[in-house]
């Protein structure tokens, strides 16, 4: 569990639940307020630290007086600590968090982990925990980062994040249809961007950590997503919007007043081909590099298997045999 400040509310509820339920696993909780001032529950967090197994980690960013849990007394003890953040902490822990992060097929332990506070300690925790990961197992950021996007999408990391909705100046850029298209992120190094409601943002880096899998924000990848995202009401979800926020990065532009009717059913027809067009190509990229990537479907006891050949042919048939009838007419 990695809290900061308010976030450690809902955490309160989980260790509870599962120390009267006497829940296998070990309970851990990252702790980043300012002061020992602010540290809510200090008594019942000393007291299932010192009976009932919690392991208790404290950041305090503007307070000297410091906690350390120590694991052979299993206890905190006050020790004179240079202020600090909770990434700091986190990386102290390195063996332990890289330990978490990896699934039991990687040899760790499959833990779940969960964040709770403010964007910004979101992006504390995340910078830690990757941190960690690469200096206890010598890999690159690279490497560290696929572990930690391979957690989430196992669904055993997970989030809970606040923030205020900032004001958006109308001296943001003004995105055209056209360029959003060409942020699909089907190509590698490519930008991930969607519209929503008027406005673009660029998900490149939020897409490994979507808590419902990358692909489901990347097949709106390139369009104008505010229908869908109404239709699974995150519209109304003022989390999601609050941080969909942090991705800001323009306006998309509206449809132009044209003083020629014709020009204007024109256009509509142009946008129409264009969705289509994006749509297509997009999810025709993410499954045939979902085939390609699998050897499993291309050969089978050392021998080709025609099951993938026939994979293959089908995404590209129902390209032929619809979509290209969608784009182009019947004829």
């Amino acid at each position: 569990m990695f809290a900061g400040g308010s976030g450690i509310a809902p955490f309160r509820s989980f260790w509870q639940e599962r120390l009267a339920t006497g829940a296998v696993g070990r309970n851990i909780l990252f702790l980043g307020v300012q002061s020992r001032k602010k540290f809510v529950y200090e008594d019942e967090l000393r007291d299932h630290v010192r009976y009932d197994g919690l392991e208790l980690h404290t950041a305090f960013s503007r307070d000297s007086k410091g906690l350390s849990y120590d694991s052979y007394t299993k206890d905190l003890v006050e020790k004179e600590t240079e202020p600090r953040y909770l990434d700091a902490v986190i990386a102290e822990k390195r063996n332990l968090i890289c330990d978490l992060i990896m699934s039991t097929k990687q040899g760790g332990l499959g833990g779940y982990l969960y964040i709770c506070g403010s964007v910004s300690v979101y992006e504390t925790v995340i910078r830690g925990v990757t941190k960690a990961i690469y200096q206890a197992r010598a890999v690159t950021q690279k490497s560290a980062e696929a572990l930690v996007a391979t957690a989430f999408a196992e669904r055993r990391f997970m989030l809970d994040i606040f923030m205020t909705p900032r004001a958006m100046s109308f001296n943001e850029p003004i995105i055209p249809l056209s360029t959003l298209a060409r942020n699909t992120g089907h190509r590698d190094g490519s930008k991930t961007w969607i519209g929503v409601h008027g406005a673009v943002y660029d998900v490149t880096d939020f897409l490994p950590i979507h808590p419902g899998g990358s692909l489901i924000v990347a097949a709106s990848a390139g369009l104008d997503a505010s229908k869908t995202f109404d239709e699974i009401a995150h519209t109304s979800n003022p989390e999601v919007m609050s941080l969909l926020s942090k991705y800001f990065i323009g306006y998309l532009a509206p449809k132009p007043n044209f003083q020629s009717p014709e020009l204007g059913v024109l256009y509509d027809g142009w946008q129409d081909y264009l969705r289509t067009s994006v749509e297509s190509l997009t999810t025709l990229s993410f499954e045939v590099k979902a085939i390609l990537a699998d050897a499993n479907i291309w050969f089978s006891g050392g021998m080709l298997n025609m099951g993938g050949v026939r994979k293959l042919y089908q995404f590209q048939s129902r390209l032929m045999q619809d979509g290209f009838t969608t784009l182009f007419g019947s004829k």
